[in-house]
């Protein structure tokens, strides 16, 4: 029996929707069913999703682990990254202590050690600049007091860091690369260490720190990175707490706890789902620019909370 009209139509309407014609998004259903929720290592970015990522980490004592005597934060964020997506994760830990951002610049630039680790990475943390500052040139007879002696270093550190990264591109061939420059808690000392040097050095410090963590956002915002913000895990949004808990007897690197701290906020701001794809560094903008409110809004401040589904996974046994 040959198909009625209203059959055929309804023949034609299947046949439509298998060749891949959907309906506008309008048109679904108000309470379609949610998409099954798939392990987070099967949305992981290309870059990512092979059976080995390849994490370098460059910067001063930070990363080297100076003063702490623990396993610094590049191991624990290796570990958890490893226990978070299924793959295997091999670090190159390149922090130096007393290392500066020149100085770091002339590493990426011999073509070799940390060059070439570089070039090899998938995942780069980059922490950097605290010691492009010193206390002894803290003066108060600086025109705009103490802190503005610091203006020229300030500027210098902004070329530094877009140099950098710069450079970071030519070395990864402009290839997409998940790169996470971190901020500073305080440059100099904190916590119970600080606080018994004085008030000058504490409102020096923090005033300094403020704006060296905005020179930092500012260069990942604009030359492709991801800014990862360490004030508020060790001192709270309000910059207030006491961080003595996290930091080594010496005042001024993480102990344990910090470098865990460290890892968890790397972690959450590490992009996993397909949503999140690493971006190609660019080639950072000429000296003094801005980035605009798109590029702000790219280069996030992510100190917060992992991902729900991270968290899950992570605390799933074995």
């Amino acid at each position: 029996m040959r198909p009625t009209t209203t059959a055929r139509r309804l023949l034609a309407l299947v046949v439509l929707l298998a060749s891949g014609v959907g309906l506008s998004a309008s048109a679904q259903p108000a309470h379609a069913p949610r998409p099954t929720v798939v392990p987070l290592h099967a949305q992981l970015s290309p870059s990512l999703a092979g059976p080995m990522v390849n994490l370098v980490a460059v910067g001063d004592s930070v990363p080297a682990g100076s003063g702490c005597g623990c396993t610094p934060f590049p191991d624990r964020y290796a570990g958890s990254l490893a226990a978070t997506t299924g793959r295997k994760v091999a670090v190159s830990n390149d922090g130096m202590p007393g290392l500066t951002s020149p100085g770091l610049l002339t590493r990426l630039q011999d073509g070799q050690g940390v060059a070439a680790d570089v070039a090899a990475a998938d995942i780069l943390t980059i922490t950097i600049g605290a010691n492009d500052f010193d206390y002894a040139q803290a003066d108060p007879s600086c025109p705009g007091g103490a802190v503005a002696c610091f203006d020229s270093q300030l500027a210098e550190l902004s070329h530094d860091l877009n140099s950098i990264l710069a450079r970071v591109a030519v070395l990864r061939h402009h290839s997409p690369t998940t790169v996470l420059l971190t901020g500073y808690w305080d440059i100099w000392e904190d916590g119970q260490v600080a606080a018994f040097t004085g008030p000058p050095y504490v409102a020096i410090g923090d005033e300094l720190t403020r704006q060296v963590n905005q020179r930092l956002q500012q260069s990942a915002n604009a030359g492709g990175a991801i800014y990862v913000d360490l004030s508020a895990p060790f001192r709270g949004r309000s910059g207030k707490d006491d961080d003595t808990g996290l930091l080594a007897g010496d005042g001024d690197h993480p102990n344990a706890a910090g470098h865990q701290t460290i890892a968890q906020a790397l972690l959450a701001a590490t992009p996993t789902q397909r949503s999140q794809q690493p971006r190609a560094v660019t080639t950072s903008p000429a000296r003094g620019s801005q980035p605009s409110p798109a590029a702000r809004s790219a280069g996030r401040s992510s100190a917060g909370v992992l991902d729900p589904l991270v968290a899950a996974l992570r605390n799933q046994p074995g």
